[in-house]
């Protein structure tokens, strides 16, 4: 990845190809200056006076008239960020989709944090992060079909549950019914798109930016349609131990396997995306982290932890996925 833009690499020929075109400057390249009635004249009084200039014009005019001759190559589509910058750029399995974001920051206030033990005995200041419900940044989630040669936007409205409001607004009832009367989609924001192993199927991982849900939809690429898989949604803050979007992925073309704190703990699950049934890998009073697949998608190499008060244990369990059988702890 180049300059914001996505390439692929030829290893037999060492050939390099561009395969997107994104900016976040207006596509004005190549476009003719416009000069007033004196500088044309001079350019004229130019060509007049001097025989050099005729000829590196005359080349050039004929230059240019043969390259407008050939066979010209299919441009790249040039996508225009109008604000902010380009994020998450990934390709589907088979080439033909990119998904990207555009991420338009805003300027908040840090909170400052003393730093009373210090080497010169002077008390210091240590910019922290901004203040928990600060005004965030906004994303917008886009895919590219090259082979359509068009943009794609999700469907939010097809998102269960994307008007429910946080249940802490009830305590403040003017702000509750103003949210009630106003009945508006809840901003999210996609954190990725996990693509099955041949590129056929793919899940978009999206999140309330309240921080409430995370939707778990099935993407379908012909119709631009969402289809849920799993939602998980937290009164107090969506999260924990692999509730991610490095925890999620593909044992078959079919077969999706993810993280949800469903349970009160991080488990490991499975859902076949055909059928929608599920199945839980993992259960009890434990949370799963990092949980890996193996490549040859037999087996989750993984650390639980069980929480005792006053210490963690943990150790590390290598689980098969078929017989949800523990074989090494």
């Amino acid at each position: 990845m180049l300059s914001s833009n996505l390439y692929s690499w030829d290893i037999n020929s060492g050939e390099t190809q561009q395969l997107t075109n994104i900016g976040t400057t207006s596509n004005n390249f190549g476009a003719k200056q416009n000069g007033g009635k004196e500088e044309q004249w001079l350019r004229n009084d130019q060509l007049q006076n001097f025989d050099v200039l005729r000829e590196r014009k005359a080349k050039n005019d004929t230059s240019n008239a043969y390259k407008k001759a050939l066979p010209k190559e299919k441009a790249l589509r040039y996508l225009f960020v109008r604000e902010g910058s380009v994020r998450g750029l990934s390709i589907s399995p088979d080439g033909r989709f990119v998904s990207y974001r555009a991420f338009k920051p805003v300027s908040t206030r840090n909170t400052i944090i003393p730093d009373y033990v210090t080497e010169t005995g002077y008390t210091t200041d240590i910019s922290g992060r901004n203040k928990v419900g600060a005004e965030q940044g906004i994303s917008s989630f886009y895919i590219f079909d090259r082979e359509r040669d068009s943009v794609l936007t999700l469907p939010i409205d097809a998102i269960p549950g994307i008007k429910d409001l946080p249940d802490y607004l009830k305590d403040y009832p003017v702000a509750f019914d103003k949210k009630k009367k106003e009945n508006a989609n809840r901003a999210v924001s996609v954190y990725g798109i996990s693509w099955s192993p041949k590129g056929k199927n793919a899940v978009i991982d999206i999140y309330a930016d309240d921080n409430k849900d995370r939707w778990l939809m099935l993407w379908d690429m012909n119709s631009n349609q969402l289809t849920l898989l799993s939602r998980q949604r937290n009164e107090a803050w969506i999260g924990g131990p692999g509730i991610n979007s490095n925890s999620i992925g593909w044992i078959s073309e079919d077969i999706f396997w993810f993280q949800s704190e469903a349970t009160g703990y991080s488990h490991l699950y499975t859902i076949n995306i055909k059928t929608k049934e599920k199945t839980q890998l993992t259960s009890g009073e434990y949370e799963l982290h990092d949980a890996i697949l193996s490549e040859n998608k037999k087996t989750f190499l993984s650390l639980p932890m069980k929480f005792i008060p006053g210490k963690n244990i943990s150790t590390v369990w290598i689980l098969q996925v078929v017989k949800r059988k523990r074989l090494l702890r």
